[in-house]
């Protein structure tokens, strides 16, 4: 017997609440009240006869039905969502959204991005700076510059430890100095990603041959 295929718009309320195992959270995303969510959600229960979540008092957690639902959900809506990226000359080739720690935006990026505005005028570029990561499937990000935070030792209340990338305009200019000639390797670096279906959108190369020209151009004589 052929069994009907539930809503889609259900099927992605229960995938998004399983993801942030929060009603709110998941409301808030799709852009709906965490009370139609949960109607959804319902619905979806009674269609398939099985509960999905154990409400509790402040969370909910996936019963064993729900756990098996979830990855064959969270995956097709991932390819989904690549396939219309991957449409390349369809969407909007003029806009590249950036995901950068606000550290880094405010220190590295912010004060070269006009050089990439010059060079490819036709590129809307957008940055979001957040501590999150980015999720390239839900935020709309198409690449990610991503590592860690920084400030109060420009303003002399002190010294600190620092990413050199990060410290490089500064100590170029003088505002920060260098007191003990000692540089310790932390074993992480900042890294450029993005999802494979957008690696090869035009946008995303210029803005990537971009990033590598001005690492390349930095003197670090200048510094140390």
């Amino acid at each position: 017997m052929h069994n009907p295929m539930p809503p889609l718009n259900a099927l992605r309320a229960f995938e998004a609440a399983a993801r942030h195992l929060s009603l709110t959270r998941a409301a808030q995303e799709l852009h709906v009240t965490a009370g139609a969510l949960s109607h959804q959600i319902r619905g979806l229960e009674d269609l398939l006869g099985l509960k999905l979540f154990e409400r509790r008092v402040r969370s909910i957690a996936l019963t064993p039905a729900g756990k098996l639902l979830y990855p064959g959900l969270q995956t097709g809506f991932a390819r989904i969502q690549e396939a219309v990226a991957g449409l390349g000359p369809v969407g909007d080739q003029r806009v590249l959204v950036i995901s950068t720690p606000p550290g880094f935006t405010a220190k590295w990026l912010a004060p070269r991005l006009y050089r990439f505005a010059s060079a490819h005028p036709d590129i809307d570029v957008r940055v979001s700076s957040s501590f999150g990561y980015a999720n390239f499937t839900t935020d709309g990000i198409d690449v990610a510059l991503r590592n860690l935070p920084l400030d109060a030792a420009g303003e002399g209340a002190g010294v600190l430890l620092a990413h050199d990338l990060l410290a490089y305009d500064e100590l170029r200019t003088g505002r920060l100095v260098i007191p003990v000639a000692r540089a310790v390797s932390t074993g992480r670096g900042y890294y450029f990603v993005c999802p494979k279906s957008r690696s090869e959108r035009p946008q995303v190369q210029a803005f990537r041959t971009w990033v590598k020209q001005e690492l390349a151009a930095i003197d670090w004589r200048m510094v140390r």
